[in-house]
């Protein structure tokens, strides 16, 4: 009995395994309850909040940005004066997106690189050279992309990206299971090599 329930939790981990490798599009599950989920609405809303919210001086040498991620409703101006704080016309190679994860816990931090990330304003391309650079050189990126199907903290900021800039940076959107103090200075440097001034760093808060 042993031995079947062991041989059957290896087939289980050995699909798992598989279907993560596969090339598989993340799916948005925030659309319709924090924000729009008709592309033109969704626009329009989107528009409103940059039209409305506060501005900052130009010529700012932005590196990275604390961004609160609650509906667009309560936060979405907040979260676009975040990002106005940069141009549009930025030309940033990438955009890392790192938020709290809401649906489950884990010893690390778990980077999509199965795929892009898709909103109602279409795909988000994923830097899964990166994506995958991390995960091969730090065990602490090592966890499942399931962390991400159910969570919201990282989707609600794209939707403002893809609106917001013209030249359409890749993202590497990346979820953090725990308040471990040493695993978070792991985390923190296995990102130093890309802290740079043609990537940006949004910080998506519950603030």
């Amino acid at each position: 009995m042993n031995t079947a329930l062991a041989i059957l939790l290896l087939i289980i981990n050995i699909m798992d395994t598989y279907s993560q490798d596969r090339v598989t599009d993340r799916q948005p599950v925030a659309a319709g309850r924090f924000y729009s989920a008709g592309r033109e609405t969704l626009t329009k809303d989107i528009a409103d909040l940059f039209a409305g919210c506060k501005k900052t001086p130009g010529n700012l040498k932005v590196r990275a940005i604390i961004s609160p991620h609650a509906g667009y409703v309560y936060s979405g101006k907040v979260a676009a004066s975040a990002i106005a704080t940069t141009s549009r016309d930025s030309k940033f190679s990438n955009i890392f997106i790192i938020g709290s994860s809401h649906v489950m816990a884990f010893e690390g931090a778990s980077v999509y690189y199965t795929g892009d990330y898709i909103t109602p304003l279409g795909k988000a391309v994923v830097n899964r050279e990166i994506a995958n650079k991390l995960k091969a050189g730090n065990k602490v990126f090592n966890f499942p992309v399931n962390a991400h199907n159910q969570e919201h903290s990282l989707e609600v900021q794209v939707p403002l990206l893809q609106y917001y800039y013209t030249s359409q940076p890749k993202i590497v959107p990346i979820i953090i299971g725990t308040d471990n103090n040493n695993t978070l200075k792991l985390i923190a440097e296995a990102l130093r090599p890309w802290f740079t001034p043609d990537n940006l760093f949004i910080i998506s808060s519950d603030f």
